[in-house]
């Protein structure tokens, strides 16, 4: 028998911090909400739609935030073929590339802060998924996407497929594997002479153990490529000239994960992540301009530029209270580079290698007030708080020291 079902939903605005190795130029892609309901959610899960009110704190700017979105699809038995498509504007966005007016061209508009923009996403997708036993079973996803944000040269259009294929049972060990392929198209970003349109593949094996009472503990190793189309940098040549690259910029990052997740509760879930991550960076080496310790210019050779190692620690907490429900999540990283030499803010070489700390902290709480006709309306507030800081103190490029603080009220109406 065939079943269809239509979903109206919002999709996930979580607090993520990118790890695929592109996100160098992808810029910061944290977002502003805590919750990850949603995400869970593929085929006749929940719905949502919300409208907020809210602040971006340092820049002292208000602004609302919409995010609604379509979701279906159609049960064929061992098939199913499932369909979304995602709106969201962002007031506050922080995917942006932070590049300084000097560095960039803006047709003529000043950048003066580009941690926050307001940014128009669209997303579509078509999936499929089969459950081929009790044990066994693949999905995939084939979309694509749209970022429109405020300066028109961030603009970016995305296409991915996702691949996934999980064996095992819903208690006792499991095996899982996902096969990722993306592009991405940057059609008005062009700084000194390169763009970063680039080609990606991931893959990702796992396995791990669901204990009784829903306790789980997974390992997995994620491998990262990506291909950069007309990104070229230095080459040092024998006789000691630096001169332009014939081979674009590739990166290799390959990150090891743990994810335990413990219930103490039917009410309360606690989910603890350890990732170590190395980057390698290929036909990446760069000369920089720097100031030497007795004031005179002097410029340096970085091989393997962005070569470094990252540790992440990732805390969050739900607590389910019945008409309220509270979200929290605390994350740590710290990244040491390999080559990359710092500089003061005076563009001073300080002899340090560049390492860099965040701290990202989220709360989101969400009251029921009725249910009409079906559904649940709430009453939701969530506040995010994004803290970077670096010995890197010249912010040529990217911004490495700042903080972002963002607090949002608004109604969600999703599905009984």
């Amino acid at each position: 028998m065939m079943r269809v079902v239509l979903i109206l939903g919002i999709s996930s605005l979580l607090v993520l911090t990118p790890t695929a190795a592109s996100a160098q130029d992808e810029g910061e892609d944290t977002r502003s909400r805590t919750s990850k309901k949603d995400a869970e959610t593929e085929l006749g899960g929940s719905y949502r739609a919300s409208v907020f009110g809210g602040t971006y704190v340092q820049g002292a700017r208000y602004a609302p935030m919409v995010d609604v979105g379509l979701r279906g699809g159609a049960d064929f038995g061992v098939h199913e073929i499932l369909a979304k498509f995602d709106y969201v504007y962002d007031p506050f966005s922080t995917k942006s590339f932070n590049f300084a007016d000097e560095n960039q061209t803006t047709d003529s508009v000043a950048v003066t802060d580009r941690l926050a923009q307001s940014m128009h996403e669209i997303e579509g997708k078509l999936g499929w998924d089969a459950r081929w036993s009790k044990m066994s079973r693949t999905k995939a996803w084939l979309g694509g996407g749209i970022r429109l944000p405020e300066f028109d040269s961030d603009r970016r259009y995305s296409a991915d497929l996702d691949l996934n294929h999980r064996y095992g049972k819903r208690k006792g060990w499991f095996g899982e594997g996902d096969l990722g392929l993306s592009i991405r198209k940057y059609p008005n970003y062009f700084v000194a002479d390169r763009r970063i349109d680039n080609k990606g593949i991931s893959l990702t094996p796992g396995f791990g153990y669901v204990f009784k009472g829903g306790h789980e503990l997974e390992a997995r190793y994620d491998f990262d490529f990506t291909a950069y189309d007309d990104a070229r940098y230095d080459v040092l040549e024998p006789n000691g000239a630096i001169t332009r690259s014939d081979t674009n910029k590739e990166y290799v990052s390959q990150s090891a994960i743990i994810d335990g997740t413990y219930r103490p509760s039917k009410a309360i879930k606690l989910r603890l992540r350890y990732q170590f991550e190395v980057n390698n960076s290929i036909n990446y080496d760069r000369k920089i301009g720097g100031v030497g310790l007795t004031g005179a210019s002097e410029d340096k050779f970085m091989p393997d530029y962005y070569d470094y190692s990252r540790h992440l620690l990732r805390l969050r907490l739900s607590w389910d209270l019945g008409k309220l429900s509270l979200t929290s999540m605390a994350e740590y990283w710290v990244r040491g580079f390999d080559t990359y030499e710092a500089r003061d803010v005076d563009n001073v070489w300080t002899g340090e290698l560049r390492q860099d700390h965040s701290v990202d902290l989220g709360l989101e709480a969400a009251y029921l007030v009725a249910e009409p006709a079906g559904t649940q309306l709430s009453v939701v507030g969530f506040v995010s708080h994004l803290h970077r800081d670096s010995n890197m103190k010249r912010e040529i490029s990217f911004a490495t020291n700042y903080e972002v603080t963002r607090v949002f009220v608004g109604l969600e109406v999703r599905s009984m």
